[in-house]
């Protein structure tokens, strides 16, 4: 789309300035009544002129830029402050006019312009070069303060008439400043509605694989179907997927190989095990945990991605008050998400494999690297192969180029995310392919860390709690040292890229969760045996514990250039908070396990976070896809507020939990069950 630019349109920079000054505001702030038809009809004419007689612009476009008819679409259509995009629809629905996007700052600017086709690109660069280096200043004070003051003096209240005329030397800083961040500005041009025809091999490929998924997946239904009589005895077995017999293992092992790949894409069958329920679980706690925590990031994702660096808002100051406010605090904190996610992680992989080795078995470190591989890779591979090639046909729209940059890494990149080092290539996290797979990247280094620790444990227990702990000690100090070393503090500094998807800084976590299931393994009868003072203080330390996290950062102010806490604050703030979280958390998960949970335990165990478990993974991979194909193509900027984006969450919630539905049916749970023959076949 980028090569395909031959008609954008030159007069972009002009019509910003003109917005600007004729608009009812800028940065946000009314200007004086009656102050922008006046500049429109006097003033904007003379900046436009100088533009146009300074620059090398094509006669066309002059004459476009020139013909007075052409004036009232362009002014009506093109965003009229800065960062407003305007009247998309008005724009293109007039055949002589093309819709513009100037891009810039990282996606922090976003200004809508239509534009006369007759103007090309270079034309376009020429008229903004010219248009955000002239000294607006002089200009202003020598023809703006006139028509300032007299539209003030319509004002009856002397107090505001005169707060008016007062607030022009404001005026002219704000509109000087938006000239110098627009001239300084790494910037672009997009225009067009961005959509994308035709077909690649990328779409076949995919195309061709969900086909014969499909296919398998109908094959059985249909099988499944019809009545035992219209089968031979060897594949009545195949059908009873509700049996349980006990030769039900035995009897599906005898089966050809064609028909064990048709049972694993059994929609019943797969169905079945979305929706059982074990009688007796030891950890059923953990269900609502996954399931809650999930919900968490879906809506932490739903708020992010409205951010400017994505879409953005129309009143980013809303976003700065707000975020100060105790209402605030549940949404800023939603990052701790992902630590309770590394918690359990780690309480999983410890607990599960110390209770086979309880049992007389061994911890298979090599195997259980490889079939741990097997088990999560074939649907990240899904969900990346559908999110290069299919999701580019979804929508169109002025900021859908955008999305089609984020896909243009997938060309390149697909593969690291299948290697499981995307959190490390690339150095970039907004250069990855589907860059919130860095948590499946930190998750599989540390299965491998935690299989190797728990490999040696039947050497020596306390060598294995040793490095345990000095794991979550390396967590701690890499998080301080890199905030210290790199100046990254909480409301400045690359912390993405150096802290938040590293997973020496994010180990703390998981650490705590081997620890914690290693507790558990260990002890599950002293701690049922807990008393009730001390199951109920565990409750409490723990629950007042993450309030007070979450709610710690109450009041903080996220100024880049005088934050309200001292750095060292602010660092330590980092090095620890995660930490502590995983320690709170640790507390509530062995009160509940104890029978002391009470309410939370309650909450957390209700039958319906068992699916919604189950569902996690592939909830997490699909969600961030769903809300960027939705948001870029927006064609206004989001007004930033609790019912908007309550509102785009209970959709994403929905629509995400529906498709991770149909993927854990017909690819993740397949996956799973044809490791499992694989198991089989190992153990034989």
């Amino acid at each position: 789309y980028m090569e395909g630019m031959d008609r954008t349109l030159a007069l972009a920079a002009v019509v910003i300035v003109t917005a600007l000054l004729c608009g009812s505001g800028v940065s946000g702030q009314d200007a004086s009544p009656g102050f922008a038809p006046q500049w429109m009809d006097q003033y904007g004419p003379e900046l436009v002129l100088h533009s146009l007689t300074s620059s090398n612009v094509s006669k066309g476009c002059q004459d476009s830029l020139h013909n007075p008819l052409n004036w009232p679409n362009i002014l009506s259509s093109s965003g009229r402050n800065l960062n407003s995009m305007g009247d998309y629809s008005g724009c293109v629905d007039n055949t002589n006019f093309e819709y513009c996007i100037l891009d810039g700052a990282g996606h922090t600017i976003t200004q809508g312009l239509c534009i006369p086709k007759t103007c090309s690109s270079e034309d376009l660069e020429e008229l903004y070069e010219t248009a955000f280096h002239y000294n607006i200043t002089a200009f202003l004070d020598k023809n703006a303060l006139k028509p300032w003051t007299e539209a003030c003096q319509q004002i009856q209240n002397k107090s505001q008439r005169d707060d008016c005329i007062a607030k022009f030397p404001e005026f002219v800083h704000e509109v000087q400043a938006i000239f110098d961040l627009l001239a300084n500005a790494e910037h672009s041009f997009q225009c067009g509605n961005h959509r994308v025809d035709g077909v690649d091999a990328g779409i076949v490929v995919m195309g061709l694989i969900t086909f014969i998924i499909l296919t398998l997946a109908s094959i059985q239904l249909y099988r499944e179907l019809k009545t035992f009589k219209e089968f031979s005895e060897e594949e009545r077995p195949m059908l009873n997927i509700n049996s349980k017999d006990q030769d039900m293992e035995q009897r599906q092992q005898s089966q050809s190989p064609f028909a064990k790949l048709l049972l694993a894409f059994s929609v019943r069958r797969n169905m079945t095990e979305l929706l059982s329920s074990p009688p007796s679980r030891t950890l059923k706690c953990l269900d609502g945990l996954r399931g809650f925590s999930m919900f968490w990031i879906i809506l932490g994702h739903t708020i992010n991605f409205q951010l400017p660096g994505f879409v953005g808002v129309s009143n980013p100051g809303a976003i700065q008050r707000d975020i100060q406010f105790e209402s605030a605090q549940f949404l800023v904190s939603a990052s701790f998400a992902v630590d309770t996610f590394f918690v359990l992680s780690g309480l999983l992989t410890a607990y599960c494999l110390i209770r086979k080795l309880q049992g007389g078995s061994r911890v298979p470190v090599v195997f259980g690297i490889v079939f741990r591989y097997l088990r999560v890779t074939p649907l990240l591979a899904f969900i990346v192969g559908i999110y290069a090639t299919f999701f580019k046909y979804l929508g169109q729209g002025p900021l859908w180029f955008r999305f089609l940059d984020e896909l243009e890494y997938c060309k390149r990149d697909w593969w690291q995310n299948l290697l499981y080092i995307n959190n490390f290539y690339p150095v970039i996290y907004d250069h990855q392919c589907i860059p919130w797979a860095w948590y499946l990247a930190d998750d599989f280094q540390y299965s491998i860390i935690g299989l190797l620790l728990l490999g040696l444990f039947r050497f020596t227990k306390k060598g294995t709690f040793a490095l345990m702990t000095l794991l979550v000690f390396c967590g701690v100090i890499a998080s301080g040292a890199i905030s210290y070393h790199y100046n990254i503090t909480l409301s400045k500094g690359d912390s993405q890229n150096y802290i938040y998807d590293k997973p020496y800084t994010r180990s703390a976590a998981y650490a705590i969760g081997l620890l914690l299931g290693s507790f558990v393994a260990l002890n599950m009868n002293s701690i049922r045996s807990l008393t009730k003072l001390a199951g109920y203080s565990l409750l409490m330390f723990g629950s007042v514990g993450i309030v007070g996290i979450m709610y710690s950062t109450v009041g903080f102010n996220y100024s880049a250039d005088n934050p309200n806490w001292t750095t060292n604050a602010m660092i330590a703030y980092q090095a620890l908070s995660r930490f502590a979280w995983s320690v709170f958390l640790s507390c509530i998960i062995v009160a509940c396990v104890g029978g002391h949970g009470m309410f939370v335990n309650w909450l957390l165990s209700l039958p319906f976070w068992e699916p919604l478990g189950r569902l996690t993974f592939a909830a997490y991979l699909i969600h961030p896809a769903i809300i960027r194909s939705v948001y870029y193509q927006k064609r206004q900027l989001i007004d930033f507020g609790p019912v908007e984006y309550s509102t785009y969450f209970v959709a994403f919630l929905t629509v995400s939990y529906v498709v991770a539905t149909v993927l854990f049916v017909l690819v993740e749970q397949p996956s799973a069950v044809l490791v499992g023959y694989l198991r089989t076949k190992k153990r034989r």
